[in-house]
């Protein structure tokens, strides 16, 4: 994976909604993991609040190109935290799942978005769904192709519809600097984009 290229100063995520969600922590930055508690929640603003973080947006833990989207990140994670100092965090729509998908896929933090507040903040306000029909196109069947050559596991469970997508978030109020958001089921950022230094 390369490094990513700053979008245009005017994103089609909305940065206002993207304050005050409330994340449900799901597995922590060191590895730590708890009971998924609905109660017990962090506001989204702390994630960026000391560094550039990139918070990728899981459409379906379960589902086999996420996971693939996911392993292939955290295959960069020492790249991407240590050597560019950007705090990486994924983001679920689901409990059911979870904490598989972060302890053995994405295996760094992870958070549930009980109220769908990221994926709302993505469309603007509305959640952003992609239809069953497009599993018949070629692209998205390419992308499966590509994803089964990974031999991870998944399943069908849970609420698949639902689109996800990349976002990196400057320190402070810098605000969104670069957004990818998912428009096909495996629609992932390029390998050919390199993630901006955010200090």
């Amino acid at each position: 994976m390369g490094i990513f290229t700053r979008s245009a100063p005017v994103t089609k995520t909305s940065w206002p909604l993207m304050q005050n969600v409330a994340l449900v922590p799901i597995r922590g930055e060191e590895g730590d993991t708890a009971p998924i508690n609905p109660e017990k929640t962090v506001l989204s603003q702390t994630l960026w609040q000391d560094r550039p973080t990139m918070i990728v947006l899981i459409r379906r833990p379960g589902c086999l190109l996420c996971r693939e989207e996911a392993f292939n990140l955290a295959n960069q994670r020492d790249h991407l935290q240590k050597e560019l100092g950007i705090r990486m965090v994924a983001v679920v729509n689901q409990s059911f799942g979870a904490q598989d998908f972060a302890d053995n896929y994405w295996k760094g933090t992870c958070f549930f978005d009980k109220d769908l507040g990221f994926f709302k903040a993505m469309g603007d306000g509305q959640i952003r769904k992609g239809s069953l029909l497009q599993l018949m196109k070629p692209s998205a069947l390419a992308n499966m192709a590509r994803a089964r050559k990974t031999k991870l596991d998944s399943n069908l469970d849970g609420d698949g519809t639902i689109l996800g997508g990349l976002l990196i978030v400057g320190p402070g109020d810098e605000g969104i600097v670069y957004e990818y958001p998912e428009t096909e089921f495996g629609d992932h950022v390029p390998s050919t984009v390199v993630v901006p230094r955010c200090t």
